[in-house]
């Protein structure tokens, strides 16, 4: 059926009416608007999600739907990045931490998987994708409570997608047939997760605690992995942490934990990496973060019972002699390899 021409004039039509034979469709062009040039991506994209939400009726129109096919299109590649929560890309880029790079790799199929931190946007969505890859529970924990119910089940039903369609595109080089995603999600009501129903998930497989790391309530020895990203370094008491999560950690199971050990003031840009080691007095919380050195986090592993299997440098920190200068104890005295560790991904094993 051709596409319907919805205005008087079309100023991104390619050809004239007169060229265009009987029953041809419409081609069109987005326009550039020069008064919107100025505008960054955020503001574009923040008024566009506002007429959206209060639009009283849905969208109509074939150039409105012409337009709205080829932002989908346009999406599609450019928001699989890992800051987006729910891309494949951020999958795949966790599972290569926690279940890649370790050396040994940490085995998977039939385990029970806690995420520490798993955050309230799309807190289940990585433990999902885990359990179609073989996992049996995923166990999620986080004080923040899940932002929107319907876009976190959302975002397990795309995951399965994603799984079906091409398991390589998130699990590295694990071979793994569609068949065999289906039978380790089977437990799952796919369709209700698809319509955002909260439902089609099985809760003895996939569940959310609102709860603090100080007080998991979690099983002794419950967990076979425990894994956490950009987490254990914003808790205040890093011991009684490691003591819980020692407790719901069997006897040779793992522990793996990616730890930013930067200021996070950095990220937007008005700090160094390692100002937050010049500030306060002694050890304690500077700006969100416990301030922990790799050297002190790797003797609270072995206190609280883990041998640690690999340690894998991320992001790597200049420390000239004027920064070191103006450093409080103890991070004044500490070696300098300790220091310039910045990021690291540490994989230890329950004794």
């Amino acid at each position: 059926m051709p596409l319907q021409d919805d205005s008087e004039s079309n100023p991104g039509r390619d050809m004239p009416d007169l060229a265009r034979p009987d029953g041809a469709l419409v081609s069109l062009r987005p326009e550039s608007i020069p008064v919107m040039a100025e505008c960054s991506d955020w503001q574009v994209g923040s008024e566009l999600l506002a007429r959206m939400r209060a639009a009283k009726e849905p969208w109509q129109g074939s150039r409105i739907g012409w337009l709205g096919a080829q932002l989908q299109f346009a999406m599609r590649s450019q928001l699989n990045f890992h800051d987006n929560r729910f891309s494949t890309r951020r999958y795949q880029d966790l599972y290569g931490t926690f279940f890649v790079h370790p050396t040994p790799r940490i085995p998977l199929v039939g385990a029970t998987v806690v995420d520490l931190g798993c955050g309230g946007v799309n807190p289940l969505g990585f433990l999902f994708v885990l359990l179609g890859l073989g996992a049996r529970c995923g166990i999620g924990v986080d004080l923040d409570d899940v932002q929107d119910r319907r876009h976190a089940t959302l975002a397990l039903a795309d995951a399965a997608s994603a799984l079906l369609l091409n398991a390589r595109d998130i699990a590295w080089d694990q071979e793994i047939a569609p068949e065999q995603v289906l039978r380790n999600l089977a437990s799952f009501h796919l369709p209700q997760l698809a319509q955002g129903d909260p439902a089609g998930i099985d809760q003895s497989r996939l569940r959310f605690h609102r709860e603090s790391i100080y007080s998991m309530p979690l099983r002794d020895g419950e967990a076979d992995v425990v894994i956490s990203n950009a987490f254990l370094e914003h808790i205040p008491d890093v011991a009684a942490g490691m003591r819980e999560i020692s407790r719901i950690t069997k006897s040779g199971g793992y522990s793996v934990h990616n730890i930013d050990m930067t200021d996070h003031r950095r990220y937007g840009g008005d700090k160094g990496p390692l100002d937050f080691l010049t500030e306060g007095a002694g050890e304690g919380m500077v700006a969100g973060s416990n301030r922990l050195r790799l050297s002190q986090l790797r003797v609270l592993f072995d206190k609280f019972g883990f041998d640690i299997t690999s340690c894998r440098c991320n992001f790597e920190v200049a420390v000239p002699a004027a920064l070191r200068a103006r450093m409080v104890q103890p991070y004044s005295s500490m070696a300098q390899d300790d220091l310039e560790v910045g990021m690291a991904v540490v994989a230890a094993r329950k004794r």
